[in-house]
């Protein structure tokens, strides 16, 4: 393999799965490239934030905030278990740069993480809440399911962004939830 994006797609199906839930379960994987630890940071800070939303909007509601926290923390499996793998390419003398690995997430990210999830058969209603994350394209919704978008669309604005305007989106209208209490989440 010449490329890291070849390699990928060369492993992708079968092997690549295996490799990953191998390194998943090493619970004292340590990056070593600043580049990777970077990204390894800001996804493990957005699952965290995204699961503490999601917890906080969840009792709020009167929801089911276990699972919708367990929902938020593995919602970026697949980026960090990806950023494992492009270490040990690193290691083995693959070039890795910025883009590539920005690339890469984007490409592979979600997909190995909704791979990880099948093969450690979460439940199909957990799979779909964390789904739910990421998209809420046409359909009917669960109330989780909409806790949990509205808690990773919290969790990516910055410090600078205000909750203004997602008080006013379609996610938070639907759960009538507004200002005040985003705003109460957000500082609990």
């Amino acid at each position: 393999m010449q490329t890291l994006s070849a390699a990928l797609h060369k492993l992708a199906p079968g092997q690549s799965m295996n490799l990953i839930l191998g390194l998943a379960l090493k619970h004292n994987v340590v990056l070593g490239d600043p580049a990777l630890v970077a990204y390894a940071e800001r996804h493990w800070q957005l699952s965290q934030d995204t699961a503490d939303y999601a917890r906080r909007l969840a009792r709020m509601l009167e929801l089911d905030h276990a699972r919708c926290y367990s929902a938020g923390i593995l919602h970026r499996l697949g980026d960090l278990a990806l950023l494992r793998c492009l270490e040990d390419w690193r290691q083995g003398g693959g070039a890795l740069d910025d883009e590539a690995i920005g690339e890469s997430l984007y490409t592979f990210g979600a997909a190995f993480g909704s791979a990880l999830r099948t093969r450690w058969r979460l439940p199909l209603e957990l799979r779909q809440l964390i789904a739910g994350i990421y998209s809420l394209e046409g359909g009917v919704y669960s109330r989780e399911a909409l806790v949990v978008n509205l808690a990773a669309q919290m969790a990516r604005l910055t410090e600078r962004e205000g909750l203004e305007e997602l008080a006013r989106s379609k996610t938070a209208r639907l759960l009538r939830v507004g200002l005040s209490e985003l705003t109460r989440v957000r500082n609990t």
